[in-house]
């Protein structure tokens, strides 16, 4: 079985600018929502992780952009963070693990760049995307009316690293 493969041949691979189309199709229900998506994924300025059966069809898609935070941990210093714009899989693929492993797969991707905590934010109402998410370590950060934003840190030692005491002087 090849890196990034599933029984059944799903296949995670990074997104690219040419998959707006593919993402659009099949992410039917929650694509059309945000505003320039085809801009930000033609142009690059999104990061994402797309799921394709065997014969290369998108089932389903994660979407997010580079932001900056400096709240975590009431740092004074703005910190690379993500926005998860969105996560999709089309119905019809749905309750197979294909969301899972998106999700686990991208916080293993932006860990390794060193990002320091990804956010979003979900209608209060949707509970079946709030549990998905808490149940990847994502935690319940603010409720501003209809609306639940939702926070993973991704960095546990908030960017201090070990220092040499002969540099201490």
């Amino acid at each position: 079985m090849a890196p990034g493969s599933l029984a059944g041949g799903v296949t995670v691979r990074p997104l690219e600018p040419a998959d707006f189309l593919d993402v659009s199709t099949c992410c039917n229900e929650l694509a059309p929502m945000i505003p320039d998506l085809e801009e930000n994924i033609v142009g690059g300025k999104v990061t994402g992780l797309v799921a394709c059966d065997e014969m290369g069809l998108a089932m389903g898609a994660i979407v997010g952009m580079l932001d900056v935070d400096a709240s975590l941990n009431g740092s004074p210093v703005p910190l690379p963070c993500v926005r998860l714009l969105f996560i999709e899989v089309n119905k019809r693929y749905r309750g197979e693990g294909v969301g899972r492993l998106l999700v686990e797969r991208f916080i293993q991707q932006q860990k390794s760049k060193n990002i320091a905590c990804m956010t979003t934010t979900l209608f209060k109402n949707y509970t079946d995307g709030s549990a998905f998410l808490e149940k990847h370590g994502f935690r319940a950060e603010r409720v501003d009316r209809n609306k639940l934003s939702l926070k993973l840190n991704l960095w546990s030692d908030f960017g201090v690293i070990d220092v040499p005491d002969d540099d201490l002087s």
